[in-house]
């Protein structure tokens, strides 16, 4: 008899983050902390894994 497994996995999205900026440090600082995720994105082929710290 087949068992449901829940199997929790993470992948990588990649896109482009337009950002406004002083200077190119500030700017890489708002794209990873601050702005939201783009909306144009596409998913990084191969990527997908098990999430071993959440098992």
């Amino acid at each position: 008899m087949k068992k449901k497994y829940h199997i929790p996995v993470v992948w990588q999205m990649a896109g482009v983050v337009e950002v406004e900026a002083e200077n190119l440090v500030d700017a890489f600082a708002y794209a990873v902390y601050d702005a939201p995720l783009p909306k144009d994105q596409e998913y990084l082929s191969d990527s997908i894994r098990v999430d071993s710290i959440s098992l």
